[in-house]
């Protein structure tokens, strides 16, 4: 099995809304009186910003681990396709219209020749989003960039539960290609994963039993489709199933939204981050998003006051694999600020 050492670098830091650092002022300082009274401290910041480096091995050492099947790059593995375009019939309990020929074939995206340039970079790393891509994972084309590269989602799954370890039952909102719901699937009783693609849906079921059996993802893996929003979550209601957690990894643009120097969290899909919010609060107070790494932290902090409360806090880990900042999970909920990412 491949090995990838995962180290922390704990240096976490308080950041308050202009960006001063406070890491070295404690909380618990006490007031002392004298003949001239010193100020109090001033009171902690509404952002707890965490960061943690997930050591990556190189792609070298991955493929001579893991190395591809040559027989099977020398003809797209079409087959894929088809068998997706039958499974997703049974999703939802509701029929997909059909999908032409043309478009077939360029549904899912698992061998090298079917990569086009803008793709191919993530193509390269294919081992950091799933150690075990050559077992039969399965991508579209908007899946091999949105996707929770696996190192990442096993520390966030991990860490979620340890925050809240009476947790039954998550919400997977944008579940795509299934990155976060294997990991979820590990350490929760129930997964709700929900997407508004049948074949995202279908990719997300495909990729769950590369890493779990049939049978554990037949008991605790639910799949709806559903386009979220003010009415269509009503999927989820209609469930009556208690939700503990809500975690959701929104649409935010694409490849090229992360060369903007900040994101603009107004601009996610398929609604504003407040909105968003405000919908997945309907079925938990406790939410997880994936964001993209160059979100605006002032307009966060300004929605957590909006949605949650002027004295709600916001816990922000940034994601890394070796050098590279991948994204800003954001977490809201009392217990997050009790432990270290």
């Amino acid at each position: 099995m491949l090995n990838c050492a995962t180290s922390l670098d704990m240096h976490s830091h308080m950041v308050s809304q202009e960006g001063q650092n406070l890491s070295n002022i404690s909380e618990t300082t006490p007031i002392r009186t004298s003949i001239t009274t010193k100020p109090p401290p001033p009171p902690p910041p509404p952002t707890q910003i965490e960061s943690f480096t997930a050591a990556a091995s190189s792609e070298q050492s991955l493929q001579q681990l893991n190395p591809p099947d040559q027989e099977s790059l020398k003809e797209p593995a079409i087959h894929h396709q088809q068998e997706i375009i039958q499974k997703v019939n049974s999703i939802d309990g509701q029929s997909r219209p059909h999908i032409e020929t043309s478009n077939t074939q360029r549904v899912i995206l698992d061998q090298v020749e079917m990569i086009p340039p803008e793709l191919m970079k993530y193509w390269n790393s294919r081992y950091q989003l799933f150690k075990k891509f050559d077992d039969g994972i399965q991508l579209m084309h908007e899946l091999w960039y949105s996707v929770t590269p696996e190192l990442l989602a096993v520390k966030l799954a991990k860490f979620i539960k340890r925050n809240y370890p009476k947790a039954h039952n998550i919400g997977d909102l944008f579940c795509g290609g299934g990155g976060n719901t294997i990991q979820f699937l590990k350490v929760f009783d129930r997964v709700i994963g929900i997407d508004n693609n049948k074949v995202h849906l279908e990719c997300t079921r495909n990729n769950s039993l590369v890493y779990l059996s049939e049978k554990k993802v037949s008991q605790k893996l639910t799949l709806l489709h559903s386009c979220w929003g003010k009415k269509s979550n009503k999927k989820l209601t209609d469930m009556k199933t208690k939700i503990d957690i809500m975690f959701g990894s929104p649409p935010w643009g694409g490849i090229s939204s992360s060369k903007s120097k900040v994101f603009d969290v107004n601009l996610l899909k398929p609604s504003p981050l407040n909105q968003l919010l405000m919908s997945m609060k309907q079925f938990s107070d406790v939410i997880v998003l994936f964001l993209s790494r160059n979100s605006s932290i002032k307009q966060i902090e300004k929605v957590t006051a909006e949605v949650f409360g002027g004295k709600a806090k916001v816990k922000i880990l940034e994601a890394r694999i070796g050098p590279s900042l991948k994204s800003l999970f954001c977490c809201w909920g009392r217990k997050f600020s009790k432990h270290d990412w």
